[in-house]
């Protein structure tokens, strides 16, 4: 099986219930279990920082996000966010150029960064920032944010009701989204469909 560009990893810091943690993924199906508190949708947020955009909107982040000491007290007014894509191909370094660095295999990995800072703290209102490469100067391109296109679903409280056929469900979101991104996997699915 090949595979295509993918998250390789993803450090977070300072936000919500984790200070300071780096997630290492493989090519592929990556599960994320654990109890309830833990920080899972902190995880899931996080990735929709950098992948949403399309259907859905980038998460809101605020104040209240900010991870804070044991007295209840944030230790910082920044919250960071650090993704590294691997297993480019040469369109995908083309398109990822600015954010390309050489990787230990020989090749390259895309390093983008997302962090929010406090502007009002009354408010509590916080300005995100996306860049990436080795300066951070360097904004993300309309090329690197087309290739980093997301699909969040929402968990299913009711699974027999978000499965539900109909436009605004959840599957019909999902299958749109990869058709917009692959004709030839929409393709695949029409065929799949009519074949029934």
């Amino acid at each position: 099986m090949v595979f295509k560009m993918y998250l390789r990893k993803l450090g977070i810091t300072n936000f919500r219930k984790i200070e300071n943690v780096e997630f290492v993924f493989v090519p592929g199906l990556n599960v994320i279990v654990g109890p309830n508190n833990i920080g899972k949708t902190a995880l899931v947020d996080a990735l929709r920082c950098l992948l949403a955009g399309n259907e859905e909107p980038y998460p809101r982040i605020n104040a209240n996000d900010i991870h804070c000491d044991p007295n209840g007290k944030p230790e910082t007014e920044k919250i960071e966010f650090f993704f590294v894509f691997s297993n480019l191909s040469e369109d995908d370094e083309a398109d990822f150029l600015p954010a390309l660095i050489k990787n230990g295999d020989g090749g390259f990995d895309a390093h983008i960064y997302v962090s929010y800072t406090l502007v009002d703290q009354a408010t509590g209102r916080m300005r995100p920032s996306r860049y990436c490469g080795v300066n951070h100067d360097i904004s993300l391109t309309s090329d690197i944010l087309e290739n980093l296109r997301g699909v969040y679903l929402k968990p299913l409280r009711d699974a027999s009701k978000g499965l539900k056929p109909g436009y605004q469900s959840q599957l019909a979101r999902l299958l749109r989204l990869i058709g917009a991104g692959d004709p030839k996997g929409k393709e695949e699915v029409e065929s799949r469909k009519t074949a029934r």
